[in-house]
């Protein structure tokens, strides 16, 4: 959908939906990627650059948007229809790209099929990439070896292997980090009971504090109960002897 002054105000509050995504700050080229290609592949759709669903307007880089869909296309296995055009919303700079629905086969980004549901971006299965590739049934009748069968099937071929490459070294990449993810555990469980250990410590150390508190308390008890005595006899000395001496 075309995005204007006038309809924006009412994209914001609506949100995101099957057919809106927002985007905000440097988001990459294979982001972007995926996104257009699930548009194309679905029944298009428009991304705003520059808007967060949280945030409101919050403007982007539009320069910075514009060489990162260049390098977005570069990624499709098919340029899809796009209009680019930028919006001056308060002040603010945005970018909004309508991408529009393939008509024949569908486009891949690194290898990969995506479509949109709702919100979402989500990779096609097998069983839709093959519906999506489906030829008319009189057009195959006419001329089972058309060279557009041939190339689609082709490149369908290696569109799969790719990626399935890509799954691989995805899953690699996940076991990889769940042995990562163990061995900080594990440190954290280590940390834990160090800390564990510390507490104990401490408490002990706090309970000796308490103790020698108790105990200096009593000498400075003792100590007072002393220096009365001592004041008391000096007192009482000094006393008599004035009274011997007066009455001699």
């Amino acid at each position: 959908m075309k995005v204007t002054l006038e309809s924006l105000e009412d994209i914001i509050r609506n949100g995101e939906n099957d057919n809106i995504e927002f985007k905000i700050g440097q988001p990459r080229p294979s982001i972007i990627a995926k996104l257009i290609a699930a548009f194309a592949n679905t029944k298009g759709g428009t991304i705003v650059f520059g808007i967060s669903e949280v945030e409101g307007v919050v403007g982007c880089d539009t320069t910075y948007v514009r060489k990162a869909i260049l390098k977005a296309m570069e990624i499709l296995s098919v340029s899809p229809n796009l209009e680019i055009y930028e919006i001056n919303y308060k002040g603010k700079s945005l970018l909004a790209v309508e991408v529009e629905k393939v008509k024949d086969e569908p486009i891949s980004a690194n290898g990969a099929y995506y479509i949109r549901q709702g919100e979402m971006v989500k990779t096609m299965t097998a069983s839709g990439i093959l519906q999506a590739y489906k030829l008319d049934a009189d057009e195959i009748k006419k001329d089972k070896e058309s060279d557009r069968l041939h190339k689609s099937i082709d490149r369908l071929a290696n569109d799969i292997a790719n990626q399935s490459e890509k799954i691989e070294t995805q899953t690699k990449t996940i076991e990889t980090q769940s042995e990562k993810i163990e061995a900080q555990t594990k440190t954290i469980e280590t940390q834990s009971e160090k800390i564990e250990t510390q507490t104990k410590t401490i408490e002990t150390q706090s309970k000796k504090i308490e103790e020698l508190e108790e105990n200096l308390k009593e000498a400075n008890s003792i100590k007072s109960k002393l220096k009365d005595y001592v004041i008391g006899g000096l007192i009482g000395a000094i006393l008599s002897t004035i009274l011997a001496v007066l009455f001699l």
